[in-house]
């Protein structure tokens, strides 16, 4: 879980870390007997984190939400798909895992979907919300999700309409024509090909992309992630 939050460690470290818990809720209950397990585990990895060492900052947010999925995945059974799914390296892998598991409740799929979709940049956001619908999982999303992942469909399956006003010396400009020089390179005989135009003007249209790079990387997101997860 540190390690999802860009808090890795060595192996070393983490034996370490692993330790301390122990010995810090050893000290913990020695004061006060119903002191929390969870509670000492914590303090333990704040104060034994590395990166405090090496000058870096630590947002309190990241080891909190770190803390948080570790100590869930702890009352997980080991044969529970939902564990596979938490231990994950990131948010697609998290996502095509629990598309690809059918026994997971309809709140646990929902909230990685939800995760998926505030973690990935445009682009692959869109080609998530596509494998979704285009697999029927969006069936199992509560209300909520899915129609958040609706609304941004309807972006991707309809083509965008939209007026601006823009100007060859603005960057809204330039990355104007890097969309076109884009878009220009796809299949227009090719209907996937038309789903990633218009994730990409969709985009565009929101102000989601700032600059030329921006929209770049937004093209190769959406064909990268739609790739890995056709292939899955």
């Amino acid at each position: 879980m540190l390690g999802q939050a860009d808090l890795a460690l060595s192996p070393r470290r983490a034996g370490m870390i692993y330790r301390s818990i122990f010995a810090v809720h050893a000290a913990a209950i020695a004061i006060d007997p119903s002191a929390s397990p969870s509670d000492s585990a914590l303090l333990a990895v704040r104060n034994c984190l590395p990166q405090r060492a090496q000058g870096r900052s630590i947002p309190e947010l990241k080891i909190l939400a770190a803390h948080r999925e570790a100590w869930r995945l702890v009352s997980i059974r080991a044969d529970d798909p939902l564990r596979a799914i938490l231990c994950a390296s990131g948010p697609l892998e998290r996502f095509r895992l629990a598309v690809a598991s059918r026994v997971l409740p309809k709140g646990e799929f929902s909230r990685v979907v939800a995760d998926t979709i505030a973690q990935l940049q445009p682009g692959g956001r869109e080609a998530v919300i596509v494998h979704l619908f285009e697999t029927g999982a969006v069936g199992r999303l509560n209300a909520a999700v899915a129609g958040q992942a609706a609304e941004i469909y309807r972006d991707v399956a309809t083509p965008p309409s939209f007026s601006e006003t823009v100007y060859a010396s603005n960057t809204r400009f330039q990355t104007w024509s890097k969309v076109k020089d884009l878009l220009s390179q796809l299949d227009p005989s090719d209907p996937r090909a038309h789903l990633r135009a218009n994730a990409l003007a969709a985009a565009f249209a929101r102000k989601e992309l700032a600059t030329p790079d921006d929209a770049e990387k937004a093209f190769q997101s959406y064909a990268a992630i739609e790739t890995e997860l056709r292939a899955a």
